[in-house]
């Protein structure tokens, strides 16, 4: 049997959000659109910041636009973000990381810019990367709002893990065999709800568990 939590990052069909969060997310959003503010999606590493980015921009009815990090540096930089488009969403921004000080000044100059001209941007980060926009333009952090983004429920992991034990088992059922309740429990604990750490605690117990079987 292959090993089903090799692939850390969740697929299609893996719905690894807070419905009801994302729901209360959107309304705000929503009536934030004439505040022309960069509201950030904030997570660690694993959250599913891409994933709640992602269904935000499908819910959210405006005129809108979507770039990757490595379009911004090239077109809003440049000021050729159309204004007309009421909100920006901007995909893997904390590639930022990899920008000199000089470059994160301008491009904080230029979320600056465009929210005066009235627009919303939206993007989702690790608090490293918002804490280095803030050291190299002070003046972004009065027109930031950070949203802190939950951490998956037991329940969630519980259903996350049976369905891709069921991607490799004959018949599907609702066992988490080869783990126990008491384990998933413990390892949701260590990884505080991280889908991506709560995969890659599991893959190595996975591996053992099939060589004991075996």
């Amino acid at each position: 049997m292959d090993n089903p939590f090799n692939l850390v990052v969740p697929r299609d069909e893996e719905e690894l959000i807070n419905e009801d969060f994302l729901k209360k997310l959107s309304a705000d959003i929503k009536k934030r659109v004439s505040d022309r503010r960069f509201i950030v999606l904030e997570g660690y590493y694993g959250t599913g910041k891409s994933l709640y980015l992602k269904r935000l921009y499908k819910r959210l009815k405006t005129k809108k636009q979507e770039l990757d990090f490595t379009e911004v540096i090239v077109t809003v930089l440049e000021g050729k973000v159309p204004v007309k488009n009421k909100s920006l969403f901007i995909k893997n921004f904390d590639l930022m990381q990899g920008l000199n000080d000089d470059q994160v000044f301008r491009l904080a100059q230029a979320i600056l810019k465009l929210t005066k001209e009235g627009m919303i941007i939206l993007a989702a980060c690790r608090k490293e990367t918002l804490k280095k926009l803030y050291e190299a333009n002070p003046l972004i952090r009065s027109k930031t709002n950070r949203i802190a983004l939950p951490s998956l429920s037991f329940e969630q992991v519980r259903d996350l893990i049976i369905k891709r034990l069921n991607e490799f088992r004959p018949k599907p059922n609702e066992s988490l065999e080869p783990f126990t309740i008491s384990e998933l429990r413990v390892i949701w604990r260590k990884a505080k709800g991280n889908p991506r750490l709560i995969m890659l605690l599991l893959a190595p117990l996975f591996e053992q568990r099939m060589m004991l079987k075996a």
